[in-house]
């Protein structure tokens, strides 16, 4: 698996110079001062953009922001095994864009089967199981680590999404293959097709929920969550493993509802997930007693997964603000009651607002972390 990796900059706002800041989230060293390399290498794509391009040692940086030289730049950008091609999607907020990823000089993006199955509270759900390009049915000496998402909708292709943006996993699987990575299967949960649906399948019934100033929490009471969670062990896992060439490393993930469920489905089957993603994790459905309550409950001591924990805490959004206390405490709880401090890890944006866009960043931050890369 390689280490240096190239990483590509599509400049499709056409900024008359492009220069790439490149630091390390957890030291502050900085390749350059700002406003870091100016970059010149390029090739011109088919819609006429300039396409720069550069090396990164990814042990010792995994922060870039590109920019103009003056004062357009983009958000920060996780730099991974699982990233290979930066885009600007839209102004995230003053003068910073937010970029999307994409796999550059590949054009093939794998294929997407659905499989509708009945769930236990009475109707149909779906579920997208997402192949690698290359995935050959036939060669069974392949096998596929398999990650499993909530909110399955959301993943592969914004005209399914509820925001206007995608989890673009594909794209950062499709990179990390091109890095000498091995492939991964993406199996996406549908969620309920209404608000309330979808927050009682992904809340687990953990005591109380609390009390949120000027929300309706009544859909959160009593949740569904032990039936979501035991739907995606008991029919999804078994199904994917019958049915594609799959190895035995496992990671559940998901954000906002889907990111406490997908915590929970980790916690209650640790023997099952080698590592688990939680972004924007909306852990403010319970106070801390609820939680140590429910922590008090689960061993640690035998294997446990890694845990990627990842919350915004931008001030143009409400809710990431109110998710942030409790997203970001949440590792410091766990250590208290004996989880393996080296197996997780907490990543913060103060530019990330509650959107796909944002997830689509990290994720392949969380893909790489949690798979040890």
């Amino acid at each position: 698996m390689k280490n240096i990796i190239p990483i590509h900059f599509t400049n499709n706002k056409k900024w008359t110079a492009v220069y790439a800041y490149l630091f390390n989230s957890d030291t502050g060293t900085m390749q350059k001062a700002w406003p870091g390399t100016q970059m010149t290498n390029y090739t011109t794509n088919n819609y006429g953009e300039k396409v720069y391009n550069m090396n990164v040692d990814v042990t010792q940086f995994d922060r870039v922001i590109f920019n103009n030289g003056a004062q357009i730049q983009t958000t920060d950008l996780p730099v991974t095994k699982a990233s290979s091609g930066y885009f600007i999607q839209a102004k995230a907020s003053g003068s910073k864009y937010l970029a999307g990823v994409y796999p550059y000089g590949q054009d093939n993006e794998g294929t997407i089967k659905t499989v509708s199955f009945d769930y236990p509270d009475g109707y149909k759900k779906n579920v997208y199981i997402w192949l690698p390009e290359g995935y050959n049915a036939a060669d069974t000496s392949k096998k596929y680590s398999v990650l499993y998402m909530c909110d399955g909708q959301n993943l592969f292709g914004q005209a399914t999404t509820l925001s206007g943006y995608e989890w673009e996993c594909d794209e950062s699987v499709l990179s990390l293959m091109q890095n000498g990575g091995d492939g991964v299967i993406v199996v996406g949960i549908a969620c309920g097709n209404t608000e309330a649906r979808r927050n009682h399948e992904l809340t687990p019934d953990l005591g109380d929920v609390a009390t949120v100033a000027g929300e309706d929490m009544s859909t959160f009471k009593n949740g569904g969550g032990k039936v979501f969670s035991d739907f995606v062990t008991d029919t999804v896992i078994p199904y994917v493993e019958q049915n594609y060439n799959t190895n035995s490393i496992r990671g559940i993930a998901g954000s906002s509802s889907g990111g406490i469920e997908a915590f929970y489905i980790g916690m209650e089957n640790m023997d099952k997930f080698r590592y688990v993603g939680a972004l924007s994790p909306a852990f403010i459905l319970y106070n801390q007693s609820v939680w140590d309550t429910y922590l008090d409950t689960l061993d640690f001591s035998g294997n446990t997964p890694r845990i990627y924990f990842f919350c915004g805490n931008s001030a143009n959004d409400q809710l990431e603000q109110a998710l942030y206390p409790n997203a970001t405490a949440m590792e410091g709880w766990m250590t208290a009651h004996g989880y393996p401090a080296d197996k997780m890890i907490t990543k913060i944006d103060s530019d990330a607002t509650h959107s796909e866009g944002f997830w689509a960043l990290y994720f392949p931050e969380m893909l790489s972390w949690g798979m040890d890369l």
